[in-house]
């Protein structure tokens, strides 16, 4: 690992963390109970390997993501030109290859693109520096509001060695940024809930709701279950006498201000309208929505795709894995859900069977049961299905706690089972022969060495995906999206600017002229009559001056 600028960023934010966790540790040394202590001693430990974990060496895993290596290109746009690789200024949502992706990471990712130039390791860092907040945000919450020391420990800790989220934290793709938001606005919320000080209060519930309706440009599956949760919630809160009307109302008309220009591409979306401008700001026209592939409503045969879905949901609780073996590890999971589950299901009932219920798991069961409309008609994925998976953590660490509470024996066992596969999991997913999600870097080099040869042609495989080839070499805008030529039935991408996808029959010497091939194809070609530069993997490139 080489030392990047990026990492100053890095540096600086770990300082503050450090900062932080000896504050946390001066407040620990107050408290009269010596087990108490230890426990927060332990866990101000536990957090800086959270965020160490999250925060650490950006370029693994290696490659990228299609829908990332997308995203990074249309921040990268817009960082430098102020329009997507669509020309639209400033998007609300971002039509990227026709079907949308949504704009907000790439917003947060813009000023680490602009300085430190377009690269994983640059589009990764919000990612990760939101992710290390959320976990230490989310402890201080705990911190302020519940006097259990214990059920502190267990749910903070729990979130600090939670396998989704580090995985998340180190892999930049659009709709990941939502969840972390949407718990952060929570936060605010639990904050308010607790606090004794009227504008306190008021402020937090504000700010609250505000990050909330925020956190829908982040992911358009959100949409099925936010509307829920906001309104479930301020029910809750109005019913148990913890909002006043003035901040219930203020609180709103806040949310419904911020959303409106989400509103106004919802209505462009469903009501076939054009695409039209509001300042700086375009409200997107997609060329067609990618609800149709994601959920059950653009099924040609409901039953048996609900039926299919069944069985994903399946294999996605209890084993932890999807289609895509990106986002999570076998076994592991989400979080460590085989042998978790019994505690999540514990979790749940026990809170459920409480007269006396706490505010802040009130509020996790309130987004939990939200979230009905994601499990009946989003297709399971560790990704469309992230909303998921933060108060599946909060329930699955008080039923840890629960059990742990009932004796010093049961900590020390709990604490040492996750401890151990926590542990394994991290050797696991640091080692690149078992979690190597991505195939790009097997052509980083080669894409990049072919467009620095100043050529008229380059011919790339059909199944090398133009999203790779803009990010390891991008093309400005307005010549991506001028010399761009689609297929009139399919429109996959034929070629843009020099680029040309999809190998020609016979491969020539042509001047000016290159090609990036897979190796097993050199041996039917003549390369005497060429140049070439064979590939560390899978491909070389041959070309003429």
């Amino acid at each position: 690992m080489e030392f990047q600028s990026y990492m100053f960023v890095q540096i600086a934010f770990f300082i503050g963390v450090l900062l932080f966790l000896y504050k946390e540790m001066t407040v620990a040394q107050k408290l009269s109970d010596r087990t108490e202590r230890k426990q927060f001693y332990l866990l101000q430990f536990i957090l800086f390997i959270g965020v160490f974990v999250r925060l650490f060496n950006l370029s693994y895993p290696d490659g990228v993501f299609i829908d990332g290596a997308q995203g990074a290109f249309d921040s990268w746009c817009l960082a430098n030109f102020g329009i997507d690789s669509n020309l639209a200024s400033y998007p609300v949502y971002l039509k990227s290859w026709g079907t949308g992706q949504s704009a907000l990471y790439a917003y947060f990712a813009l000023p680490f693109i602009k300085v430190f130039g377009l690269s994983a390791e640059a589009y990764r860092l919000p990612m990760s520096l939101i992710g290390c907040f959320t976990l230490l945000f989310f402890y201080w919450t705990l911190r302020k509001t519940q006097k259990n020391k214990l059920l502190v420990f267990c749910l903070a800790a729990f979130l600090a060695i939670n396998p989704w989220h580090i995985i998340k934290c180190r892999f930049a793709v659009d709709c990941n940024i939502f969840p972390d938001l949407l718990f952060i606005g929570i936060c605010f919320i639990i904050l308010a809930c607790y606090s004794t000080f009227s504008r306190k209060q008021s402020l937090f519930y504000i700010i609250g709701f505000g990050i909330i309706s925020f956190s829908a440009y982040g992911y358009a599956v959100s949409w099925f279950a936010l509307p829920f949760l906001y309104l479930l919630m301020l029910w809750y809160l109005f019913k148990a006498k913890k909002i006043d009307k003035s901040t219930g109302i203020i609180s709103v008309v806040t949310s419904f201000l911020i959303v409106v220009p989400l509103l106004l591409f919802v209505y462009v979306l469903f009501f076939d309208g054009d695409q039209f401008q509001i300042g700086k700001m375009t409200i997107t026209k997609l060329s067609t929505g990618r609800h149709e592939s994601t959920t059950l409503l653009g099924a040609e045969n409901v039953l048996s795709a609900f039926l299919k879905n069944i069985k994903d949901m399946g294999r996605l609780l209890i084993f932890g894995v999807d289609n895509m073996s990106t986002s999570t590890l076998p076994v592991y999971g989400e979080f460590y859900n085989v042998i978790s589950l019994p505690f999540l299901a514990f979790g749940i009932y026990r809170h459920w069977k409480l007269k006396d219920k706490e505010p802040v798991f009130v509020i996790f069961f309130i987004w939990l049961v939200s979230c009905f409309l994601v499990v009946l008609l989003v297709a399971p994925n560790v990704n469309h299905w992230n909303i998921l998976w933060f108060p599946i953590t909060a329930f699955t660490a008080y039923g840890i706690h629960l059990f742990a509470e009932k004796s010093k024996e049961n900590q020390i066992l709990f604490f040492s089972i996750y401890s151990i596969i926590f542990a394994v999991f991290l050797y696991t997913y640091f080692d690149k022969r078992i979690y190597n999600p991505f195939n790009s870097y097997t052509f980083k080099d080669e894409i990049i060495f072919s467009q620095e040869q100043n050529l008229d042609k380059v011919y790339y495989p059909r199944d090398m995906q133009h999203p790779f080839i803009l990010f390891y070499k991008p093309v400005a805008p307005l010549q991506f999206a001028t010399t761009l030529d689609r297929d009139s039935i399919t429109l996959r991408y034929k070629s843009y600017d020099n680029v040309i996808l999809g190998l020609p029959e016979h491969i020539e010497p042509k001047p000016k002229t290159g090609y990036l091939i897979p190796n097993d194809l050199l041996k039917y070609i003549d390369l005497s009559q060429f140049k070439i530069k064979r590939g560390k993997y899978y491909y070389s490139f041959i070309w003429n001056d």
